[in-house]
């Protein structure tokens, strides 16, 4: 505790306790949002004398280093005493650290301190390390004390991060599991046996049958005393609804997931807690009933073994439903009673018009095709079919296969027919200025094709493309002038080398003509 007699301490400034005086009256946030660290040695002497703290103080004395806050809360065993915090990286200092002041949102300095001396080394000097400064002050109302900070440029400390995490853990739906979980009242009180589990020491428990349900909840054993209530669930925040906890023992509770049903908003110790189990023992052995009844969660809660349709709640059809002709409900089963009674009243001889039974007919009744009573079976068909099935000729008439391309091709074979499409087959044609006929395949695949050149003048050279490239060759090309009336002189336009696209063409008459040109390839 710090006394007349402390050496190192932290003040409200003027200005701070009049910004606090102000905020308590008005019920108005107060904003401290900087902490600024300085040396108290302007003069830059060997060994300056250790600051005292001043209420006047506006500006710490050799203040060197202001950044914002990183962390501003209220003690958690005192709560008027605010603990502010601010990080001092690696790479900032070489200088030492001798008073602490805070500035509100406006630029005032509203708390001061001093500290032991301590110094801030850099890492160019040999030893870098990150230094963590807090200052604690007393105010008289902290709930108006507010933290203003961007988290863009303030760092973390460790233990900082570690209380926040575990703080937002406890705030999940899904908690640490409880050891067992009550199966009716019980005291909140030493150490007793629940659903046949001896308790110890800090063992979790689900308490979920108290005769007042806000006592309900997680709690922790003592071994002589109170219980209270687990750190992940003592709070409003943690208690949430929807929250899950998973019972490891217990003869009736062992293995199972409850579930707080109770809505929101929910106060600690105000509001009733209630707890379903949504998975987990029903008390109903598998393989004990043939019908079930489940619960809103889908577990098996009782059940019958009914051993007829009727006592399953299914009606069966009627001995009328059974022996009508034609179907009366199809939404009943039959018994065999009514199956044989179906059987019974369809036992006629079939016809077109009526349901029955037929014999199977003989090979001699399938050929002759004269018995209308009886049914044929697929293999006296098949034989009866190859019986007038034979070959077909030019004298007699029957059946042929359809003949292969290679036999179409080769002309082999005298006992197939040809099909349209193997007969036209690779046939195109174009009949254009440009065009060409393609004749089938199995005739070679010949290919004719006509074009037509542009004027060409007396000596010179070109060449034209064929409408479609030869797929294999162009075997033979020849050029013809395009004669115009008037021309006293005849033209020259030969053809020159061919290619599977294009032909060379040369003029060697005396007039400039186009040309007409004839190739044949395949």
């Amino acid at each position: 505790m710090i006394d007349t007699n402390s050496q190192f301490f932290a003040i409200l400034t003027t200005v701070g306790m009049a910004k606090q005086a102000n905020a308590d009256a008005l019920g108005t946030p107060w904003k401290i949002t900087d902490m600024g660290v300085g040396d108290a040695n302007p003069n830059g002497v060997a060994d300056p004398p250790n600051p005292l703290p001043s209420p006047t103080q506006t500006l710490l004395i050799n203040e060197w280093r202001r950044r914002p806050l990183n962390q501003l809360k209220v003690d958690p065993q005192d709560p008027a005493i605010i603990i502010a915090e601010q990080i001092i990286p690696a790479d900032e200092g070489g200088k030492w650290i001798r008073e602490i002041g805070l500035y509100d949102s406006d630029g005032d300095l509203v708390a001061v301190a001093n500290c032991a001396p301590s110094y801030k080394p850099l890492m160019s000097q040999g030893s870098g390390r990150t230094q963590v400064v807090r200052m604690n002050f007393i105010v008289n109302n902290s709930g108006n004390v507010t933290l203003k900070i961007d988290p863009a440029v303030v760092l973390a400390t460790r233990d900082y991060v570690d209380q926040k995490v575990l703080a937002e853990l406890t705030k999940q739906d899904f908690k640490h599991s409880a050891l067992v979980a009550t199966t009716g009242p019980v005291v909140l009180n030493g150490l007793q046996t629940i659903d046949d589990v001896p308790l110890t020491a800090d063992a979790r428990v689900l308490v979920k049958h108290q005769a007042l349900p806000k006592d309900n909840g997680l709690y922790s054993v003592s071994a002589a005393g109170v219980w209270t209530r687990s750190v992940d669930a003592d709070s409003s925040l943690e208690v949430t609804p929807g929250l899950f906890v998973h019972v490891e023992r217990g003869t009736t509770n062992g293995d199972s997931i409850w579930q707080l049903v109770s809505d929101a908003p929910i106060a600690l110790g105000v509001s009733d807690l209630l707890f379903e189990m949504v998975a987990g023992r029903s008390g109903v052995n598998a393989g004990t009933y043939r019908s079930v009844t489940v619960d809103k969660y889908g577990r098996v809660i009782a059940g019958t073994n009914p051993a007829t349709l009727s006592a399953y709640g299914i009606s069966v059809a009627s001995q009328a439903d059974a022996e009508a002709q034609t179907a009366q409900d199809n939404s009943r089963p039959m018994t065999a009673l009514r199956v044989f009674q179906a059987i019974s009243a369809r036992l006629v001889q079939a016809t077109e018009a009526a349901f029955g039974w037929a014999k199977v007919a003989t090979q001699a009744q399938t050929n002759s095709g004269v018995d209308d009573t009886t049914i044929v079976t697929p293999k006296k068909f098949s034989a009866g079919i190859a019986a007038l099935v034979i070959q077909a000729t030019e004298a007699v008439k029957g059946v042929a296969k359809v003949a292969t391309l290679a036999q179409v091709r080769a002309g082999s074979g005298d006992d197939v027919f040809v099909t349209p499409y193997k007969m036209r087959l690779g046939f195109l044609s174009s009949f254009n200025a440009q065009g060409y006929i393609v004749f089938p395949s199995w005739m070679g695949g010949l290919i004719i094709q006509w074009t037509s050149g542009a004027q060409m003048a007396p000596g010179s050279a070109g060449a034209v493309y064929w409408p479609m490239a030869f797929p294999t060759a162009c075997l033979w090309a020849i050029s013809a002038p395009l004669g115009t009336s008037g021309n006293a002189n005849a033209g020259n336009l030969v053809a020159g080398n061919i290619s599977v696209s294009a032909v060379e063409l040369f003029n060697w008459g005396p007039i400039a003509t186009p040309s007409r040109i004839i190739a044949i390839g395949a």
